[in-house]
């Protein structure tokens, strides 16, 4: 009986071997090809469904367009009330006006403001001397506000003399403004 069984399948060992490669190489193609593109089928369905709920539902986008809105119009409501003043050239008295609401917010005291003029001959560079008592902070926050505007202010000299309390500072700054479209 195991000489018959021996034969059988000495007879059919290709056919077995053969069948038995194909369910390995199936099984291989499952595992690495057809898992992988089912999970990310998987993936890919649920963010149609949710692209799908965001367009099927219109008053979901009346309220998303509705908040933009909002978003907008408290934008500009802030924006308008930190708008800066427009420096045009020629205008000493604008620059020296916002060098002193600087100079307010930042708890400084002027004892001297004086204008020079330009070395340059620059029209649109306006250097004015700075002499003030203040304190080392309030120095540094002047500066720094100085820094965010839009027009470039220069500090071209700096003299600081400590006192007791306070310090005294000489400083020349100068505001370089661009020209105007229509000038040029």
């Amino acid at each position: 009986m195991l000489i018959k069984m021996y034969r059988f399948i000495e007879n059919e060992i290709i056919h077995i071997c053969a069948v038995s490669l194909l369910i390995l190489l199936a099984l291989i193609v499952v595992k690495f090809v057809i898992v992988p593109l089912s999970a990310s089928n998987g993936a890919i369905a649920a963010q149609a469904a949710v692209y799908r709920d965001l367009v099927s539902d219109n008053n979901r986008y009346a309220a998303i367009k509705l908040q933009l809105l909002q978003k907008k119009t408290a934008l500009e409501n802030t924006r308008t009330r930190f708008a800066l003043p427009v420096l045009q050239t020629g205008d000493l008295s604008s620059v020296l006006q916002l060098l002193i609401s600087r100079a307010k917010e930042s708890d400084i005291r002027f004892v001297k403001m004086a204008p020079e003029a330009d070395l340059k001959g620059n029209p649109n560079n306006y250097p004015v001397l700075l002499e003030m008592n203040t304190s080392y902070h309030s120095l540094g926050r002047f500066v720094a506000s100085l820094e965010t505007l839009p027009h470039v202010f220069l500090i071209q000299r700096l003299a600081i003399t400590s006192e007791k309390t306070d310090i005294s500072v000489r400083m020349l700054v100068t505001c370089v403004l661009s020209q105007s479209k229509d000038k040029q």
